[in-house]
């Protein structure tokens, strides 16, 4: 089905047309909410549950809402599967709903999908006389649908495997959050990602060529920042700490040494990305007057880097957004009008 902004609420259907067959049927109102009402609003149904479970995830990390288990202070064996805090039981019944739901989604759209035309489910013409299984096979290993997948088989993975938080899969859990990413189902989130697709598409080689400029300049002023930092070695400065010697430097008010924080050149690569790009932890930071004069050179040189990579984006952006749109007004029409024709039968 074509992607763009999905027709107005009083132009669509109240279910799509079942004229086709039932599985085609399911498959339309589940995978596309332009197609109908209910299909909208069963689309509207699963967005909520995104933003219930990912607002849940979230909450369940606060420490408020985690408890140590009772076996730890019934005054059990201290180990860090008794006593590790956990969440709420309300969170499990939150999430237990949500993936119930995604689950059933998830299976209705693979178990239908082949009673539509390859075009119809994004599938490459190419291989448009593909039998039922390997559309099926083809439909399931899109993106979208392997998001879909990676976000309900972890939880499925912990109620198999006792234990399999502890057991170090907790990354499991963290795959859940992935389910954001449905929201690129709807049409518009979905048309907007294509149009920043090609946008960066296009903006590659002179993106790449900024970023190779950078990467020598951060080292040029790492190797810079090294040599003026920490080029004096002193055997003198705390026996006892380093009994062999260390690079020093002057301390801030200039009165002391100090064992100086660039010991490298790949670590002073880690200051210049901080400095340049006017982010400034502070963890780190010249004392030295030379130090200091390579520590401003970096400040300019950053606003530079990072001008050229966000005028290299817009360029591009101004360039296909009046494209993007007049496409979004062209398949909008087209949508109105196929629904209309639809109505008429």
């Amino acid at each position: 089905a074509p992607v763009g902004i999905s027709p107005s609420w009083s132009s669509m259907p109240w279910a799509p047309s079942a004229s086709r067959g039932l599985r085609r049927t399911i498959f339309i109102f589940a995978e596309q909410s332009s197609s109908s009402r209910l299909a909208r609003l069963y689309a509207m149904t699963m967005l909520g549950l995104i933003f219930v479970s990912t607002a849940s995830f979230i909450c369940e990390s606060l420490p408020r809402y985690n408890a140590i288990p009772e076996t730890c202070h019934a005054g059990g064996e201290v180990t860090p599967q008794n006593c590790e805090p956990r969440p709420d039981d309300t969170f499990w019944v939150v999430e237990a709903v949500c993936i119930v739901a995604f689950t059933i989604d998830y299976i209705l759209r693979i178990l239908t999908v082949h009673a539509l035309e390859p075009a119809e489910c994004r599938i490459s013409l190419r291989i448009a006389s593909a039998s039922p299984w390997r559309r099926t096979g083809l439909y399931a290993l899109q993106w979208l649908n392997i998001i879909d997948l990676s976000t309900i088989l972890p939880f499925f993975v912990e109620l198999l495997v006792p234990g399999a938080a502890n057991a170090g899969l907790t990354v499991l859990r963290l795959a859940r959050l992935m389910r954001i990413f449905r929201v690129l189902r709807m049409p518009k989130v979905r048309s907007c990602l294509t149009m920043f697709t090609k946008v960066m598409r296009d903006a590659l080689p002179a993106l790449a060529l900024c970023m190779g400029m950078t990467l020598m300049a951060g080292i040029f002023f790492a190797i810079c920042i090294e040599y003026a930092e920490g080029a004096t070695y002193s055997v003198d400065f705390d026996p006892e700490r380093y009994p062999l010697g260390v690079y020093v430097r002057p301390t801030v008010d200039g009165r002391a040494l100090e064992p100086t924080p660039y010991r490298c050149a790949l670590y002073a690569l880690w200051w210049f990305f901080v400095t340049a790009t006017t982010v400034g932890y502070g963890d780190d930071y010249p004392t030295t007057f030379m130090g200091r004069t390579i520590g401003v050179l970096t400040f300019y040189a950053g606003i530079v880097m990072l001008a050229l990579p966000i005028n290299v984006v817009s360029s591009a952006f101004k360039e296909h957004y009046p494209i993007w749109m007049a496409k979004v007004r062209a398949l909008n029409a087209r949508q109105k009008a196929s629904i209309s024709g639809e109505l008429d039968e």
